[in-house]
């Protein structure tokens, strides 16, 4: 597959006409044809433009059909479907760490005492509230006297 092609692939399946990414790009319709058409020489800085307007990492570029796409400080391992959708799995750093499974205990501990500082602060709430409602009470009975 060359590069124009795979442009092209990622293209249709993100749902673009070549005219909006052309838009995007800020160049002539024309112009960003003859790229899918691998008439035109790309240098890499129009190539993160149009990474850019197809929302995709460059890389993508030159990963046919399925791979790991590097996004900032996560990755995707993206594929094109057979229907032209882009299927992803979102791959974090975590995931490459031998340390991962302790992240994770780490992880499922924090959430656990998350949830149980929740309970208390709702108890907590719902004591005041109930205080709150009693001294109301007090104060109606005072101010209709």
């Amino acid at each position: 597959m060359t590069l124009g092609e795979r442009i092209q692939e990622i293209r249709k399946a993100r749902g673009y006409k070549q005219q909006e990414v052309a838009d995007l790009v800020g160049i002539d319709v024309s112009n960003y044809a003859r790229i899918e058409r691998n008439e035109a020489d790309v240098n890499i800085t129009r190539l993160e433009d149009i990474a850019k307007a197809l929302k995709v990492n460059v890389w993508a570029f030159f990963v046919p059909h399925s791979g790991i796409v590097i996004i900032g400080d996560v990755a995707q391992d993206a594929q094109v479907l057979g229907n032209g959708n882009i299927g992803a799995q979102t791959i974090y750093p975590t995931d490459f760490n031998p340390e991962r499974s302790a992240y994770l205990a780490h992880i499922a501990n924090l959430e656990k005492q998350l949830k149980t500082i929740e309970a208390t602060f709702e108890k907590r709430i719902t004591s005041l509230e109930k205080q709150l409602d009693e001294k109301q009470q007090v104060i109606n009975k005072l101010l209709s006297k």
